[in-house]
């Protein structure tokens, strides 16, 4: 954490990943730029009360990114992957400790 004039400003991680992958802790902002079609998955949402990762295709190749699940966690209550399929589609994905929510994306 960085205090500035006052304020508490959180620096976050900005990954770029190009192969498939589990998210940690160390991970927030990630870049996929991902030459064949890649799997990134989320942590258990038990563990990740609050986290959020904001995940992109950063690409405009026809390859797709899955943002998969951990265990029996759910993503807006389903268990099937969610897919980015467009070049520089993101999705905001968040934590509430009993599963994953999408909050924002394009």
């Amino acid at each position: 954490f960085t205090f500035h004039e006052n304020l508490l400003v959180k620096r976050v991680g900005v990954n770029t990943k190009t192969t498939n992958t589990t998210l940690t802790t160390a991970d927030s902002i990630v870049l996929v730029n991902n030459p064949a079609d890649v799997d990134i998955t989320l942590p258990l949402a038990l563990g990740s009360v609050g986290r959020y990762y904001t995940i992109k295709k950063t690409n405009a190749n026809s390859y797709t990114v899955s943002i998969k699940l951990s265990g029996t966690d759910v993503l807006d209550g389903d268990t099937s992957a969610y897919v980015l399929t467009t070049p520089w589609q993101y999705a905001i994905v968040a934590s509430d400790g009993s599963g994953w929510y999408i909050v924002g994306g394009h």
